[in-house]
């Protein structure tokens, strides 16, 4: 996955968070393959993300870049409320399908 596809599902056209994007692109992407157990790569060893773990790895972004622990917040007469204190649990929703069972 690339910074370019990211930013076309979260419809951001600014580069000013390109940076801290990328940073927050790369940890999902290492959540995804943890959580779902794989590497998500092809026989040549080629990153081949399944379109559904990339929207997980953007809904991680997306929340991991809001203001932690802020319950309300209002900007130009416009409210914002998050709830959400675990920016892994609306990606969850998308990558639990890919998740490969694991045996001890």
């Amino acid at each position: 996955m690339k910074l370019e596809e990211l930013k076309k599902i979260l419809r951001i056209a600014s580069n000013s968070s390109d940076d801290q994007l990328t940073f927050l692109l790369d940890a999902g992407i290492e959540l995804a393959k943890e959580y779902c157990q794989d590497t998500f790569e092809n026989s040549d060893g080629v990153l081949e993300i399944p379109k559904v773990i990339q929207v997980g790895i953007a809904k991680f972004v997306e929340v991991a870049s809001q203001t932690a622990n802020v319950q309300t917040e209002r900007m130009e007469g416009i409210q914002y409320s998050f709830f959400s204190d675990d920016a892994t649990r609306a990606a969850k929703f998308y990558w639990k399908l890919y998740r490969k069972a694991t045996y001890r």
